[in-house]
């Protein structure tokens, strides 16, 4: 069977049921979820999800069965995105960059910083607060899927998040 990739984002009212109701339609109308990332915030939702779906999927039925709770950024409508998440640019290559330190503000700029002054691309970002084990410090991680140029090596990227005084905690970064 032929298939294509569909990527979506949406946003409605936080309920019980809505991501069983979401997944069940798209599962039995034959897409398989590859991707996907789905938060609750007070009272509303905010969902991106990257599928797999039969060339036959109809995605104007999918907006239909749930134009009354789902919307996009002000919109009335489900919207379609391009490229979701890596980019594919040749003269790159995907890396994950995980940082993990106590928490204190300006992290996550502080990071974005570094990867901006360098030329590289945030392809998405995640971020949470953990409590120590044994301190009850809380502990902040980032976790960076981000598109580096081939002329930084991993080695070197490091080195730049390292140097910067607010970032110094534990750091990883791995090729994706």
């Amino acid at each position: 069977m032929s298939s294509k990739i569909l990527s979506i984002a949406m946003m409605g009212k936080n309920r019980i049921g809505l991501i069983s109701d979401l997944t069940k339609y798209i599962y039995t109308n034959g897409a398989n979820i590859h991707k996907s990332r789905m938060v609750g915030y007070s009272g509303s939702f905010i969902i991106s999800l990257k599928a797999n779906v039969p060339v036959h999927f109809n995605f104007n039925n999918l907006q239909h069965t749930f134009q009354n709770e789902l919307e996009i950024f002000n919109t009335n409508n489900i919207t379609e995105l391009d490229n979701l998440y890596k980019s594919t640019k040749k003269d790159t290559y995907n890396a994950k960059i995980s940082v993990s330190l106590a928490d204190t503000p300006g992290i996550i700029h502080n990071t974005a910083y570094v990867l901006a002054n360098n030329n590289i691309n945030i392809n998405e970002l995640r971020s949470d607060i953990d409590t120590g084990a044994f301190t009850n410090t809380p502990i902040f991680k980032l976790d960076i899927d981000a598109s580096i140029p081939n002329k930084i090596n991993i080695h070197e990227l490091y080195t730049k998040i390292y140097d910067n005084t607010e970032l110094q905690g534990v750091i990883s970064i791995s090729y994706i």
